[in-house]
């Protein structure tokens, strides 16, 4: 049977960087075989952890600035580069993962050998980030009912596909 990750991740002290906790407080799916959803806030060392337990899938939900229209919804399909590091290097790059980001996760999960086959990013454009603030914007808490569906279109897909590419 399959097995799917979902991390919503972000910080809800920082206005908009609560959007992947948020979703998640939204998304009712109920009990699926094989599906675990996990908030993460800033510590990215929890998805770490649970992705040793050999997951099939990855769907990381996140605030994620490109410069784009504020609350802009998007699925990314990262492609995860080799690091070209010495062993000294590397060690250093991964000494701390508590509070990695989505992108350290992801190259750690790479370097040893855990990165799933289905990986996605929901990611949501913010308008602020300011720390100390409590409120999400309007542009990005009125797309939350959409990343939602967003949300359960990836978990189906993922079920129902054949292949996990």
């Amino acid at each position: 049977m399959r097995n799917l990750l979902i991390a919503g991740v972000g910080n809800v002290l920082n206005s908009d960087d609560a959007f992947g906790p948020k979703v998640l407080e939204k998304y009712r799916n109920p009990k699926k075989e094989g599906l675990t959803i996990i908030e993460t806030g800033i510590g990215g060392i929890n998805i770490i952890q649970e992705m040793l337990k050999g997951y099939e899938g990855l769907i990381i939900i996140d605030a994620y600035q490109e410069g784009l229209e504020p609350g802009t919804l998007r699925v990314l399909e990262p492609k995860i580069k080799d690091l070209n590091l010495s062993k000294n290097e590397i060690r250093d790059y991964f000494s701390d993962t508590h509070y990695a980001t989505p992108e350290k996760v992801l190259h750690f999960l790479k370097q040893t050998n855990n990165l799933p086959k289905f990986l996605r990013i929901l990611a949501c454009e913010p308008l602020s980030l300011k720390p100390c603030t409590l409120k999400m914007s309007e542009k990005v808490s009125n797309r939350l009912n959409d990343a939602v569906k967003i949300l359960e279109n990836l978990v189906n897909h993922f079920f129902e596909r054949k292949e996990l590419v």
